[in-house]
């Protein structure tokens, strides 16, 4: 009997994968709860569906109960129709904006992390929690700090979203930015009002993380925006003596011409 039911749900599945839409409803007319049954990732066919983006799959299959449910990750098929940037099955899966996963993250920080504009501009639109902090810390901002989005940050920022918030390492976007290596990012997060001096759990600061990896007009704006040059990490390391191990000689010139104006 659990033999059967194994090849039947195999069977069923494969369908769905094909998107063999009449052979799926030949096994819904035999057996409905088809409909609930799970694969190795504990998925139905409606996160299949959903994650596979087929709209007259996800009509035939969805009901109020299988919506809610979750695979082995947390994931709802909502959060895996986000996730894949198909914007167009949202409204057909539930109100789900803010249902986390496992670790705690949002459709809306999933679709960050894959570039996908549509779905984060209807996220927004239906009130997603921009805000949101999964287990980590992170934010949707983080999310995009972290891949050198920019345009994705100046979408959340100017919807509101809160630029320094830090995540369980104490890290803000503009760490994550300069942490990734893109300047370009850390700029614009800068212009938009990022805390110059904010300190990491190692006390690393932003004007460190640019002066290790040699971005000399950062360097700059972060010295505009009154970062403190002469602050150490836990290590004890400054800016100057970052930019001094990895040899980077025009930020030791700017940061030595500040250091002895001060003296």
């Amino acid at each position: 009997m659990k033999l059967k039911q194994e090849t039947q749900s195999k069977s069923f599945f494969d369908s769905v994968e094909e998107g063999d839409l009449q052979e799926v409803l030949k096994y819904l007319k035999r057996d409905p709860s088809c409909l609930f049954l799970r694969n190795d990732y504990q998925e139905t066919a409606l996160h299949r569906a959903a994650l596979l983006g087929n709209i007259k799959l996800v009509m035939l299959l969805k009901n109020n109960q299988n919506i809610q449910m979750e695979d082995i990750f947390g994931f709802t098929p909502f959060a895996r129709a986000a996730m894949s940037g198909h914007r167009d099955l949202l409204p057909f899966l539930g109100n789900l904006t803010d249902t986390p996963d496992k670790n705690g993250s949002t459709p809306l920080m999933w679709a960050c992390a894959r570039h996908h504009s549509d779905v984060i501009s209807y996220l927004l639109k239906v009130g997603g929690n921009i805000d949101h902090r999964n287990l980590f810390g992170m934010t949707a901002l983080s999310e995009c700090a972290l891949r050198g989005y920019t345009h994705l940050c100046q979408v959340l920022l100017e919807n509101g979203a809160i630029i320094d918030i830090p995540d369980n390492h104490l890290q803000t976007p503009l760490h994550k930015a300069l942490w990734k290596q893109y300047p370009e990012t850390a700029y614009y997060l800068l212009d938009s009002g990022a805390d110059a001096d904010f300190a990491d759990e190692n006390g690393f600061t932003p004007i460190m993380w640019a002066s290790k990896w040699g971005f000399e007009e950062v360097v700059k704006i972060l010295i505009e925006k009154g970062a403190n040059v002469h602050q150490t990490s836990i290590r004890g390391q400054s800016a100057l003596m970052e930019a001094a191990n990895r040899g980077h000689v025009n930020i030791l010139k700017i940061l030595e011409s500040i250091t002895c104006s001060s003296c």
